[in-house]
């Protein structure tokens, strides 16, 4: 008969010929379809290459450690090795690439670059202090790791470090805080982002698989970043003041 009247039961498995996009839409919710493979684009297992990916992992480990090579050098040279040996293709590397993530990094660089040309860095440090001497320097750090992590659920946490740092390092300084102190304040504080399925890639990743709402980040994220935002202000006051 005509497939249109063949009832589909669970357990049941489909192969289907497609448009891209088809697989997306359909497999956002798993409770009614579930992507067993891609047929078209799925590679196997390149199981001869991977003694030579290993030997280009350990040697650019041990460029590293030897001091022989910087980190981003060695990794750039690997990336070379990776190429050249065909383990992985150019239209590859090009695919894997996420450009509004680097584009959302070097616009906050800008931005971050253009908060501390302008004064605007110093002036909100400037505030920040203002508001928080009176309670010692305790305070002063709980406010800057709280401004960056309420920055960081909302744009990603390279953009919460580059645009903070120059505040928190203004206010820092002026209050004879040691810059290792908050650099570790903002670095911990933008990367702690538990509250909304925005604030990290990781975040999203999960939030379409887990099935999961805006809300479930806000409930079980809650006491995360308090418990961490505690230890944190504790430990850096603790060691640097």
């Amino acid at each position: 008969g005509a497939l249109g009247r063949v009832p589909v039961k669970a357990g049941d498995l489909l192969l289907i010929e497609a448009k891209p996009g088809f697989d997306e839409k359909w497999n956002k919710d798993t409770t009614e379809f579930y992507l067993v493979s891609r047929k078209g684009n799925h590679n196997l297992p390149m199981s001869k290459k991977a003694p030579m990916m290993l030997i280009i992992v350990l040697a650019m480990i041990l460029l590293v450690i030897l001091g022989i090579l910087p980190m981003v050098a060695a990794a750039l040279m690997a990336a070379l090795a990776v190429l050249l040996t065909g383990i992985v293709k150019r239209g590859e590397v090009l695919g894997a690439v996420n450009l509004p993530i680097l584009l959302v990094i070097a616009a906050a660089i800008g931005v971050g670059q253009a908060l501390e040309v302008t004064g605007i860095a110093r002036t909100a440090g400037s505030l920040i202090l203002e508001q928080t001497q009176v309670f010692g320097m305790v305070m002063l750090i709980a406010a800057l790791y709280f401004m960056t992590n309420i920055l960081t659920e909302l744009v990603t946490n390279n953009a919460a470090a580059v645009l903070m740092l120059p505040l928190a390092l203004v206010a820092g300084i002026e209050a004879g805080m040691d810059p290792h102190a908050v650099a570790i304040t903002v670095a911990i504080a933008s990367s702690a982002s538990f509250l909304t399925p925005i604030g990290y890639q990781t975040n999203l990743m999960v939030m379409s698989a887990g099935q999961y709402k805006f809300n479930d980040y806000l409930r079980t994220g809650f006491p995360v970043t308090v418990i961490l935002m505690i230890l944190t202000v504790a430990i850096v006051s603790w060691r640097w003041t």
